[in-house]
């Protein structure tokens, strides 16, 4: 049989390979639809973590985290979050309760068709230190979310024209978009220990903090569209994490990072190491504290993360790398996803 050029320029073993992936992708858009967005830079992601988590550190903090995930398809998916939250924390010495609250606004879209959710969260816990050492905080959660599915963008077998695709050819397909929106709560409790160094030239504080919380608690939906409606299941997510002074300026943290949502979980393990580079001690003029860190975890059957970061006075970046280990490994070479993040706190306005 006589086969053009062209036709085996269009069935090329690489596209052949992409759209395979693409047909494996698009059996997860349905478990997608139904699952809440996630970061690998878990401890950032405050709202969405756990509500009891939002004014636990400083005066004020805001994040911006954008990840970037399934390139070898083409187009990436991508999940952009901007959080901020604060606390009523009098003074640093204040040993009583205070309140804390918080707002996230989240963006999920998988590729240019198919999947895409908007959230906005909005949460308010309160901090009840027991004593000098350990904080017991309460948190919940309302959000409004809206979720999509529609192709008009998608490219058909219709604009093919014998040796590519080509975007000139009416495709003759109509679909109209589907979506569904809704308001959610969500809770969570925490506990936190924190203890200045014991040993004389260490500078590194130890901190424990552990919480578990749930979301799409009680759903109030908002619209019932014609076609696609899924019920958002309830999550549930647990989370440890920690530091300890090693040295004068050496500190490792382990930590772990649980979810469960309709049936599927989401486990990650590993370990965080610190280096201080300047402590920012008040008594060194114009000195500001900088420090780099390195974590290395595993997502379980999916992903191996490194996860550098750079902190300079208020501020920080970082950004974490997914190498794939899962069955997606074949078409994706191990390229899993990328992962930015900024960070910016302060205590300014409070009292010492």
């Amino acid at each position: 049989m006589k086969t053009s050029a062209g036709s085996m320029k269009f069935f090329n073993g690489k596209k052949v390979m992409k759209l395979i992936f693409f047909m494996t992708a698009c059996a997860f858009i349905k478990d997608a639809y139904s699952q809440d967005a996630h970061f690998s830079l878990q401890s950032l992601s405050t709202v969405i973590l756990n509500p009891a988590k939002v004014g636990n550190s400083s005066r004020y903090r805001a994040n911006i985290q954008y990840r970037s995930q399934w390139k070898a398809l083409g187009t990436p998916f991508t999940t952009t979050s901007a959080s901020f939250d604060m606390n009523l924390k009098k003074s640093d010495k204040n040993s009583g309760g205070y309140f804390g609250f918080g707002l996230n606004a989240l963006k999920d879209k998988l590729g240019n068709n198919g999947y895409q959710a908007t959230a906005v969260h909005a949460a308010a816990a309160y901090h009840l230190p027991v004593n000098k050492n350990n904080t017991i905080r309460l948190g919940f959660s309302t959000s409004f979310e809206q979720r999509a599915v529609g192709f008009a963008n998608g490219k058909w077998g219709s604009q093919f024209n014998g040796y590519q695709y080509d975007p000139g050819i009416a495709s003759g397909e109509v679909f109209a978009a589907e979506n569904q929106s809704s308001l959610d709560i969500g809770s969570g409790i925490s506990y936190t220990f924190s203890k200045a160094p014991q040993k004389r030239k260490h500078k590194i504080a130890t901190r424990i903090e552990a919480g578990i919380a749930g979301f799409h608690l009680g759903s109030i939906p908002l619209n019932t569209p014609d076609g696609l409606t899924v019920d958002i299941p309830t999550r549930f997510s647990g989370y440890l994490s920690s530091v300890f002074s090693i040295s004068e300026k050496m500190g490792l943290g382990p930590s772990a990072f649980y979810h469960y949502q309709g049936g599927l979980t989401n486990q990650m393990v590993g370990l965080n190491a610190v280096y201080l580079i300047n402590s920012g001690d008040a008594f060194i003029s114009n000195a500001k504290r900088t420090a780099l860190s390195l974590g290395a975890h595993v997502r379980f059957k999916d992903a191996i993360i490194i996860s550098p970061m750079f902190e300079w006075s208020d501020f920080a970046v970082g950004m974490a790398y997914d190498i794939n280990i899962s069955a997606l490994n074949a078409y994706t070479s191990g390229r899993g996803s990328f992962e930015l993040a900024f960070r910016w706190k302060t205590n300014g306005g409070r009292n010492r």
